[in-house]
């Protein structure tokens, strides 16, 4: 039933376990596979605005909403150095993110996308690390956002993290 609500990737992964790995344990996916491919999942995914279920298009694609059939508008994304992670509230970066080589922990976020106390479609990026960030706007103006404060996303073009540099895609 929940079949068509993954990516590809876990769909590939999950027959490579359970069908040729049943009799055949050296087919069976790693559990390094797994972790990869799940972190990368929750990187894709978006809230619907409709009905709030989870959908995990892939990245800038125009996907619908497996829960109540509506079109949704491509999001918007955030490049780092290892992938792309799409702009929706609730989704968090890592180390990973930064550096092609850490494993997928999901264990110490140091940013989360937020949405906006008194209106949930403006979205902004909190700093959850220790170290305060360096934003550059797309006016061209710099702020700085401390540890625990977030910096709307809609004016942001690039953030400079101490982990490395989040650009913002349009």
């Amino acid at each position: 039933m929940t079949w068509p609500i993954y990516p590809r990737q876990i769909q590939t992964l999950f027959e490579q376990a359970f069908c040729a790995g049943i009799k055949r344990p050296s087919q069976r996916p790693l559990t390094g596979q797994w972790k990869s491919a799940m972190a990368r999942c929750l990187d894709q995914r978006v809230i619907c605005p409709h009905c709030q279920q989870e959908v995990f298009p892939e990245h800038g694609s125009k996907a619908t909403c497996w829960n109540c059939g509506e079109d949704l508008e491509p999001a918007t994304s955030m490049e780092l150095a290892a992938g792309q992670v799409a702009i929706s509230a609730g989704n968090e970066l890592y180390g990973y993110h930064f550096d092609k080589l850490s494993s997928e922990s999901l264990s110490e976020p140091v940013a989360k996308v937020v949405a906006h106390p008194s209106d949930p479609a403006i979205l902004g990026l909190r700093n959850m690390s220790s170290y305060a960030w360096r934003g550059e706007r797309l006016d061209g103006h710099v702020l700085e956002v401390e540890s625990g404060k977030s910096c709307n996303l809609a004016a942001l073009r690039v953030v400079h993290t101490p982990q490395g540099t989040i650009t913002i895609l349009r």
